[in-house]
């Protein structure tokens, strides 16, 4: 694209928009880098995070760790012209906060924001700075007074110039930061999580004892503290650094195991080899020893990342006071983690996953490769280390009818970490409504009961309907533009996410939408469905016997109290029509009953139940077998409701239940991960139109629905498979 600035010389102008009279060369905000940017207007929703633990341990942080008073926003347009503040709000004052289901983050708002282009966007959130933070000189494209832009701030010299100050003890609210770079803004949701920019010390007296006995401390205090950081950059190298010396704090009862918690914080601490003694944090420490007055000095941690809680261990060997800090990385140190990772553990399910897997981060302070060897000759997993993370990935499934075990080490030079894999083996089965239904989503290494619903490792993998590729429930994955030239067999060798286009709500376009396929089967051929041999993606019509059917009639909405009879249900392959009798709670309740196949010798009673707990959200169905006389007595649909939930309440024997979890799914158009612990999205195998059906349960906007609903392929969804009968 050519950038010259616009040169006028005999012309009209028309709202100073539109030149008539010669050919003009110019550059505005719609034609920057769009080539490679997008041009077309977006609307984007933020919605806006806080992460609630410290790193390594996952020790939840305290409420004035939490606190957020305002934050500033800016969004960065990605192009090949450079990168360019298109979008910039300051002083921005969040929502009320809540908690996230399955973690100990908090959500505390959402922004829906018009950019006047699509594309790659670099989105950078900060939340408290208030005089502790410095930002460069700060211009949009909006308010560009130059026609070449030259004013604008660039995301390099933001990245570069941007730096925190703290000259003296740091106290709640804290500085934080999120930044993540969104490969499509023209998306549902993007998620940002702010992270705190400082390290944490606890302080553990191991030791403790009284004035006379014991290691008794007095007071703490802060030194050769950092007074500013550059947190985009972490490279003092390019800084000019200044230390400081924090106050004293004062040791309430010296005596205690736990002293003053949540009062120690420092910036960000650099560690490097040919300047690691400048830059060590050391930690004061006074008080007495079996009664005799001390003062002493220990060096920190090198170095001191932000978002760590480090542990000062204080012990007396002999009458020497010593310090241990964990974690410890000054003599060179490899430390690994994740989300699926616990105790250098991790569990794989049955199904294999070739492409995306489990991943493992590593946090070092040495130079080098990080390396990984397997510690025997198994071939059903692989590990491959790409930029800043290890990927671990079972290759098969395991059909051995019991789990297998591997194990493999990762490391940096003389350190090393050993993690032992699990795969598990093929899961259990429930019955429910005359069918099995295996006990977990297709991918989940937890089974769905009462215990476990809301916890994550229920969700199991998300599918693109009609492509047998596993994504997972963590993480980014890559993604790819649907293209009619992408086959269904190359689909199925690609890890990538293919997104569909604007014209298009399908991952797959190499016919047109008068020749989709009805049913999973049908679009993939001898390659299958996803679920284990001898099981399938539940029919929509599987679906119906348990949900309310369609929602043409408007069933499956509880906002009030209500009831109806509806009529041509096909619940099974005779094509027989049923009617069904629902009622409806109010949306405090959040529950539907139905009696399907009504007045006939095969009815059945069903609750559908949208669940809140504090952990969570999830969907529960119970079933009663019924008979030609079931019904819900009375006239008014509070005396049916009344009925209703008096049958089941009442019934101590013959209950089915069954659980499904809100698992959220992946957004069509980006591949990001949305409604997690919110939203329930389930495939079924078969078509309604040119879209395909499953579950969709959305319990947070006005009515809350519970029903089978068409969704657009190229979605990421959870599969639960049924066995085949």
């Amino acid at each position: 694209m050519k950038i010259i600035k616009i040169n006028i010389t005999c012309l009209v102008a028309l709202l100073s928009v539109l030149f008539i009279g010669c050919e003009v060369d110019y550059k505005d905000i719609d034609t920057l880098g769009k080539a490679d940017s997008g041009a077309s207007e977006v609307s984007i929703n933020l919605d806006l995070f806080v992460a609630g633990s410290w790193t390594p341990d996952q020790v939840a942080a305290s409420a004035g760790e939490l606190k957020v008073e305002k934050y500033d926003l800016f969004i960065f347009k990605v192009s090949s012209d450079g990168n360019y503040l298109e979008y910039k709000e300051m002083n921005i004052t969040p929502d009320a906060s809540e908690m996230v289901p399955h973690n100990q983050s908090i959500k505390i708002g959402n922004r829906n924001i018009v950019l006047p282009t699509g594309g790659t966007k670099r989105v950078v959130v900060i939340a408290n700075a208030n005089d502790k933070a410095s930002y460069p000189v700060l211009c949009s494209l909006a308010e560009s007074t130059k026609s070449d832009f030259s004013d604008v701030t660039v995301y390099d010299k933001f990245i570069n110039d941007f730096s925190i100050k703290a000259d003296k003890q740091q106290t709640s609210p804290f500085i934080m930061m999120g930044n993540a770079l969104v490969a499509n803004a023209d998306m549902e949701n993007i998620g940002i999580t702010l992270a705190p920019q400082y390290a944490k010390i606890n302080i553990k007296n191991k030791a403790a004892g009284s004035e006379t006995n014991g290691l008794f401390i007095s007071s703490v205090q802060l030194k050769n503290v950092p007074e500013s950081a550059y947190p985009f950059i972490n490279d003092y190298s390019k800084k000019t650094s200044r230390f400081v010396n924090y106050e004293v704090n004062m040791v309430d009862n010296g005596a205690l195991e736990e002293m003053i918690p949540d009062k120690l914080y420092l910036l960000y601490t650099p560690g490097t080899s040919s300047a690691a003694a400048d830059y060590r944090v050391t930690v004061q420490i006074k008080g007495k020893k079996n009664g005799v007055d001390f003062e002493k000095e220990f060096p920190c941690s090198n170095p001191m990342y932000p978002g760590y809680l480090f542990n000062m261990i204080l012990s007396l060997s002999g009458n020497e006071v010593e310090a241990e800090f964990v974690p410890n990385w000054s003599d060179g140190n490899f430390s690994i983690s994740g989300v699926h990772l616990k105790n250098n553990k991790m569990t794989f399910p049955f199904t294999a996953d070739k492409f995306w897997g489990y991943e493992i981060f590593w946090a070092t302070n040495m130079a080098g490769a990080v390396s990984v060897e397997k510690q025997g000759n198994e071939s059903w997993y692989s590990i491959t280390v790409e930029e800043n993370l290890v990927r671990v990935c079972c290759l098969e499934d395991n059909t051995s009818g019991r789990e297998r075990t591997a194990s493999f080490t990762i490391g940096l030079g003389k350190k090393k970490e050993t993690v032992e894999i699990v795969q598990q083996s093929m899961p259990s089965t429930i019955t429910f409504n005359g069918m099995e239904w295996l006990d977990r989503n297709l991918g989940a290494v937890l089974p769905l009961t009462e215990e476990n619903i809301t916890h994550s490792d229920t969700y199991g993998y998300y599918y693109q309907w009609g492509r047998n590729v596993p994504f997972p429930t963590f993480g980014t994955v890559g993604i790819a533009v649907s293209d009619p030239g992408i086959t269904i067999q190359q689909a199925h060798g690609m890890k990538e996410f293919i997104v569909s286009s604007s014209s298009s709500t399908d991952w797959y376009t190499a016919v047109s939408v008068a020749d989709k396929t009805t049913t999973w089967e049908d679009r993939t051929g001898s390659l299958g469905n996803p679920c284990p041999e001898g099981y399938h993606v539940p029919s929509y019509r599987e679906y119906q016997t348990i949900l309310p059917y369609k929602n043409s009639a408007g069933i499956g909405n509880f906002s009030k109290v209500d009831f109806k009879i509806n009529s041509a249900e096909v619940l099974d392959d005779t094509g027989t029509l049923y009617d069904a009798l629902y009622v409806t709670s109010a949306k405090d309740e959040a529950t539907i009953y139905a009696i399907k196949k009504y007045q006939t010798d095969g009815a059945y009673y069903l609750r559908l139940r949208r669940i809140k707990t504090d952990s969570g959200i999830y969907l529960r169905i119970d079933k009663l077998s019924g008979n030609a006389q079931s019904d819900f007595a009375g006239e008014s649909a509070d005396a049916k409701l009344s009925s209703a939930s008096a049958i089941f309440n009442s019934a101590t024997t013959g209950m089915e239940t069954i659980y499904f979890p809100a698992a959220g799914r992946r957004n069509n158009k980006t591949g990001e991960l949305v409604n997690q612990g919110i939203n329930l999205y389930s495939w079924a195998a078969t078509c309604w139109d040119v879209s395909s059906s499953g579950i969709y349960f959305d319990p947070l906007d006005g009515n809350t629905r519970i029903y089978c609903i068409a969704q657009a392929r190229s979605f990421a969804q959870t599969v639960r498979c049924i066995k085949n009968y």
